[in-house]
């Protein structure tokens, strides 16, 4: 890498975080937040794994957002923290590449880009902040590193294109950058101490580390690493034809890394009881989680637990399908644990929905809390006018019922 900051030894860990999905139109209802979180601390690479695919699989899904745990940790610890200090960063570095001030765009470009490459909704400002940073490189009269920025741009946007009139030298850097895809793949090696993290590669999950990438297209990299209670760390890597590179990192402590360890020293009771406890609440009060997703193992066997914070109780168990891939099974396990629920008030469920077989606990209807819940719903009815809460087309509606009580949970 020619550009200074493109180089694969240079100090370039932030803290970014995860923001949640683009806003809502008007007649949606606003996405159901919720947290995944293991029961233990994540050291081992297949429990990274694991986490990491419960969490996309929540990213992926329709009315709900992710709460993202890294960053919110790790708020505080560098410039672009969010998906907003992302954006202000961002405006930071076009502001002083039309000043000229070329010291200030560069790293501000690099932090936005950094952080707005994980989103696909932001991939478009990520794709603006890596084409101005080719600008600021030939106003440096830098053309590899102006080639090296618009190749990052082509790892986001394969078939990006740009705008008529821009100058030749960004026309000959984005040749250059082109001709870079023709070049021998290589291979990259990550590792992480004191914890495995998760790997991120222009944008998107590769695994956890340790991890050997083999067929990797030469060239620079994004390359973003996470840790639960550790700030998340970025590089930009050269990665050189037919050649293989080493990133080794040590992970740096989130200011409040200590606080997320003391939560989950509780959660593996957590997931043995039906009520929200103690832990469950800290949860919900540091990440404002609408939900919780616990993954835990228990004599070699893993489970995935969701809990709906607002209506204060676990709504269903499902076991990780032993015979897939870790972040395979996360994600069926997760399917699985929303299958015919409401997203947004899965504490409402009715009892005939269950997981299919095969992967399901037992039914929460089966438990003790279900039935003590009733009673105290009919006793309820017998001091109140009767309700009956009926299945709209909006949802469950409320209305006066006549002579009967009918429960939906």
């Amino acid at each position: 890498m020619r550009l200074g900051l493109f180089a694969p030894t240079a100090a370039l860990a932030v803290a970014l975080s995860t923001a949640g999905p683009a806003p809502a139109r008007a007649d949606e209802p606003p996405s159901a937040t919720v947290v995944v979180l293991p029961t233990s601390a994540a050291a081992d690479a297949d429990e990274v794994e694991r986490l990491w695919g419960a969490r996309l699989a929540i990213r992926q899904a329709n009315g709900l957002a992710l709460v993202d745990v890294a960053g919110l940790l790790g708020a505080g610890d560098g410039r672009a923290a969010d998906i907003d200090g992302a954006r202000g960063a961002l405006a930071e570095g076009l502001a002083a590449f039309d000043e000229l001030d070329v010291e200030r765009a560069t790293p501000a470009l690099v932090d936005a880009a950094a952080v707005l490459s994980l989103f696909p909704e932001a991939r478009a400002e990520a794709v603006e902040a890596l084409t101005a940073l080719a600008r600021v490189a030939g106003a440096q009269r830098d053309a590899d590193g102006a080639a090296d920025a618009l190749a990052l741009v082509l790892r986001l946007r394969p078939d990006f294109a740009l705008e008529p009139g821009a100058p030749p030298s960004m026309a000959q850097a984005l040749a250059a950058a082109r001709a870079q895809q023709a070049a021998p793949p290589g291979r990259l090696r990550i590792g992480t101490r004191p914890v495995a993290a998760a790997v991120f590669v222009d944008g998107r999950f590769v695994g956890a580390s340790p991890t050997l990438i083999d067929g990797l297209p030469a060239g620079p990299h994004l390359v973003v690493l996470d840790a639960d209670g550790y700030r998340r760390a970025q590089r930009v890597v050269d990665v050189p034809p037919g050649e293989g590179v080493a990133l080794d990192l040590e992970l740096a402590v989130a200011r409040k890394g200590p606080l997320l360890a003391e939560i989950g020293a509780g959660l593996l009771d957590q997931v043995e009881a039906d009520q929200v406890s103690a832990p469950l609440r800290d949860v919900r009060s540091l990440f404002l989680a609408d939900q919780a997703v616990l993954l835990s193992e228990r004599a070699g066997a893993w489970e995935a637990h969701l809990y709906d914070l607002k209506a204060g109780r676990r709504v269903r168990r499902v076991a990780l399908p032993p015979d897939r891939a870790p972040a395979q099974a996360a994600a069926e396990a997760v399917w699985t644990l929303y299958r015919g629920l409401d997203p947004q008030r899965p504490g409402l469920a009715a009892p005939e929905v269950e997981p299919a077989p095969g992967v399901a606990g037992a039914p929460y209807y089966q438990t003790w809390w279900f039935w003590t819940g009733v009673a105290v719903g009919v006793a309820a009815a017998i001091t109140v006018p009767v309700v009956l809460l009926a299945e709209e087309p909006n949802g469950l509606d409320s209305r006066r019922g006549e002579g009967s009580v009918v429960l939906r949970f």
